[in-house]
């Protein structure tokens, strides 16, 4: 097979990959990204797999550390240094066969998501590594549950990832998006958002600048790697039975990635250096300085929010740490970020799911029917971003429920 696909175009590689890997439900550890990891492994048998699960294809030249020994990277001295990554799982629970639909130039869920996010990511990196584009490769474990395979390689092989300018994933929402921010932390640079974008478009694309992203695996490495980004792949309303891939969009994307000269696009930010406007609670170890944060926001943000959070309840968070506070994130908390996003965009029905399963009562299934008409609130996306990370995720959710209509909690 390996060397029938040899003969095939990128755009045919990354449509068979396609199907291969939405048939599969791919919940993190399950027997699905095992077939899924297999699959790439017998496809390009210079795979390496390290012990978190990632799977690591270079190529760039020839490797001087050996994956399976201590996973210990010295700089190779390559030219090429563009790192691309998509992740393995899905938000599936259960293993399983994974059903799906071709309409028109749709790709359609069947009762379950369709798994595109980011089964599109990896048939776009099969394509690359087809096409031979000389980069890294990296399909990570457990994006969806917190960025588990990402986060190991910023822990055990922070050396590999120094070895890079760039680091792209494909595991965004859309058609258009170059992402520069991730969870209101700038990931790259203005000027490499743009370079991106218009190489793109001059091959076919339409993308812009976006400024609106939340998390994929390439905000784990923004203080190592320089330009860290996330790309549209094509799907919409991620996370959800309705899940569904543009495939005008994908099939342009892949000719269009293919032919791009990544290693011309340019370098402008400093990974070490923090913007005036970055947010607080996204950096990993950064603390909070509670102060220049209401500065920032405007004190009529906190006192807006019907006193669930005033600027005594805000001291009281930082008491116990010196005056400095942590947010912990957790998988729920991405989970919830994710969807309030969503719901900022329209399509609110992932975050209703988790408003209701936040619901410990017999009346569930009466305040969902309730719930599920309405239009949520400002206030309540606004208390939603701004509490996650303090409160307990259920408690964000209720808060946001009683602000959307206090009548349902």
């Amino acid at each position: 097979m390996f060397k029938f696909m040899q003969n095939q175009s990128p755009l045919t590689i990354a449509l068979q990959t396609l199907n291969v890997v939405l048939s599969l439900k791919r919940p993190h550890g399950s027997s699905g990204v095992a077939k899924v990891v297999k699959y790439l492994r017998k496809q390009h048998p210079q795979a390496s797999v390290d012990a978190c699960g990632n799977v690591h294809i270079d190529l760039r030249g020839e490797m001087q550390d050996d994956l399976q020994q201590g996973e210990k990277h010295q700089t190779t001295g390559s030219p090429h240094k563009t790192l691309f990554v998509a992740h393995l799982d899905t938000v599936h629970r259960k293993d399983g066969v994974n059903r799906f639909k071709v309409e028109g130039d749709k790709l359609l869920a069947k009762g379950a998501p369709l798994g595109a996010d980011d089964g599109a990511g990896i048939a776009i990196l099969m394509a690359l590594l087809h096409a031979k584009v000389p980069a890294y490769y990296v399909f990570t474990q457990g994006e969806e549950v917190g960025g588990i395979g990402a986060k190991y390689l910023r822990r055990h092989s922070p050396g590999l990832l120094a070895q890079f300018d760039r680091a792209v994933a494909f595991d965004r929402r859309s058609t258009i998006s170059v992402i520069s921010h991730q969870g209101m932390e700038r990931c790259c640079s203005d000027v490499f958002a743009t370079a991106l974008s218009d190489g793109l478009n001059g091959l076919g694309m339409m993308m812009l600048p976006d400024d609106s992203g939340i998390y994929t695996d390439t905000a784990e490495w923004t203080d190592i790697i320089s330009e860290c980004t996330n790309v549209s792949c094509g799907y919409f309303n991620e996370h959800s039975k309705d899940e569904w891939l543009d495939l005008n969009h994908f099939n342009d994307l892949v000719n269009a990635v293919v032919q791009l000269d990544w290693d011309a696009l340019p370098v402008a930010r400093d990974p070490r250096a923090i913007e005036a406007s970055e947010s607080w609670w996204w950096s990993r170890g950064r603390k909070f300085d509670a102060t220049a944060y209401r500065a920032m926001l405007g004190l009529d943000c906190w006192d807006g929010l019907g006193g669930l959070i005033d600027s005594d309840g805000l001291s009281g968070l930082t008491d116990n740490i010196g005056g400095q506070a942590e947010p912990l994130f957790d998988e729920s908390c991405y989970r919830v970020m994710q969807a309030i996003e969503a719901a900022e965009e329209g399509d609110d029905f992932c975050l209703k799911q988790l408003m209701v399963d936040a619901i410990d009562s017999h009346k569930r299934t009466l305040i969902a029917e309730m719930l599920y008409p309405q239009t949520i609130s400002c206030d309540a996306l606004l208390y939603g971003f701004e509490t996650l990370g303090f409160l307990e995720t259920r408690d964000v959710l209720l808060g946001m429920l009683e602000l959307t209509d206090g009548s349902l909690v």
